[in-house]
């Protein structure tokens, strides 16, 4: 979570993708938008769960 460290005016969050194999690159999934629109509070109590919600669906594999 960044809410305001590196750019005053923007709120971030992200969390990591679990990789499904070794040779997989890691990533990450991230949310960020202008600090007037989006408080901390939000970023944490909202975003973030939809967030960690999005990461637990299942991925198709194919």
């Amino acid at each position: 979570m960044s809410f305001g460290e590196y750019e005053q005016d923007v709120m971030a969050v992200g969390v990591h993708l679990p990789s499904l194999s070794a040779s997989q690159l890691t990533m990450s999934l991230n949310a960020s938008g202008p600090a007037f629109a989006f408080s901390a509070d939000t970023m944490q109590n909202v975003i973030a769960p939809a967030l960690l919600a999005l990461r637990q669906r299942p991925v198709p594999r194919g």
